[in-house]
């Protein structure tokens, strides 16, 4: 694997705010975690925002390298905010690593609460989750309550039980003593107007509108990515939504939840796509009202991400937005793309990032690979509104 300091030095010196910049500017990272998410918002004056925090292991490499080596240089202030936009071990399962090893926010931990949670199976965690001790389950049993003797029914790819970085998370987060529960229209408020609104959390939007997901045959705790909480991130016209693994294609046995924010995310000029460009989401409506410049995919080597019809449905938009991946996935039912669109060729490392620049009129996507950032970036203006 290669040296990952090296590769962050450039990126921080890349993406560092000082004072006297004019206009200030918002940094978005996605990071390359291959399988999974993590994107990490570092605001002009250095409060940072870590969404999701990819599978066990990397949240030491590479987020919390990075974040050690932002807070040295000065370009990151502080990490106010963690959100875990579901449960699922690749989004949350670093997490708790960063948490235990000097980076749990000073402001809050938010997730969408303990509510419809994956069933749970106390043996499991005893026999196969070593980072748990019985104090831990115990906690967890109160999270929980009694597992279902059964598997989620019609569920598709969504049958599950809880894993052992759920409850790895749940433990790290309450000990912090600073973990809450977003809410459908809570916002966050950043330095320079910038602001982080849940449009949609369990599967409600802001309004008190839901979208049933007890579909026949359907419990609530198999409905874990149809939970997903949605942000619509905004600074000045600038629009960006992230969303987890939020659902909207019930032909793959999930919940149309995306149509919950079609009004909420119409016109928006950078969309990170749900799912990983999963079938389960991105349906046509949905894009259609979004309407993006840029899509970014959070993909890794695995489950056909992001799949060739979902770019389809993409690429076919009235505006044709441009398409950019953290992985190349060499799996058959995925979509190459362009070389010159993804950060990481090889899925040697975590070193290659998708990263935006965002400034009050235009913003930039640039892609790092093998530490050195590929040209000048692609310049997009910001729509008018």
């Amino acid at each position: 694997m290669r040296t990952f300091a090296w590769f962050l030095a450039a990126v921080l010196a890349a993406t560092s705010s000082p004072a006297t910049q004019v206009p200030p500017k918002l940094t978005i990272i996605h990071f390359d975690v291959n399988v999974g998410d993590a994107t990490l918002l570092i605001s002009p004056d250095g409060h940072g925002v870590l969404i999701d925090a990819g599978n066990r292991g990397r949240g030491f490499n590479p987020i919390k390298e990075f974040l050690d080596r932002a807070r040295s240089s000065g370009d990151l202030a502080s990490l106010d905010y963690t959100i875990a936009s579901h449960y699922d071990a690749d989004h949350i399962g670093g997490l708790d690593e960063l948490m235990e090893n000097g980076w749990y926010p000073s402001i809050a931990a938010y997730d969408r609460g303990n509510t419809n949670l994956p069933w749970f199976d106390i043996p499991y965690v005893r026999q196969s989750c070593s980072r748990v001790d019985d104090a831990d389950a115990a906690f967890a049993l109160t999270q929980w309550g009694t597992a279902p003797t059964d598997s989620c029914p019609n569920s598709g790819n969504n049958a599950r039980r809880a894993s052992c970085q759920i409850v790895e998370y749940m433990v790290a987060a309450e000990a912090g003593g600073r973990r809450e529960t977003l809410q459908p229209g809570d916002t966050i408020e950043l330095d320079h107007g910038i602001t982080i609104e849940a449009i949609v959390v369990n599967a409600e939007d802001a309004d008190g509108n839901t979208v049933d997901v007890h579909f026949p045959g359907r419990r609530d705790d198999c409905a874990a990515n149809d939970f997903s909480i949605g942000l619509l991130i905004s600074y000045g016209d600038f629009r960006y939504l992230t969303a987890g693994d939020l659902t909207g294609n019930p032909s793959q046995d999930v919940a149309a939840v995306e149509v919950l924010i079609e009004d909420d995310a119409a016109d928006v000029d950078v969309y990170h796509i749900d799912h990983h460009g999963s079938e389960t989401s991105s349906a046509l409506e949905f894009l259609e009202a979004m309407q993006p410049t840029v899509a970014i995919a959070s993909n890794g080597s695995q489950h056909g991400h992001p799949t060739q019809n979902v770019v389809q449905r993409i690429l076919d938009l009235e505006s044709e937005p441009a398409v950019y991946l953290t992985n190349r996935n060499p799996d058959s039912n995925a979509w190459s793309g362009d070389s010159d669109s993804i950060a990481d060729l090889d899925l040697d490392g975590y070193d290659g990032i998708v990263e935006i620049g965002v400034w009050r009129r235009s913003y930039r996507v640039w892609r790092w690979r093998g530490g050195n950032r590929l040209g000048g970036g692609d310049r997009y203006y910001i729509k008018q509104r």
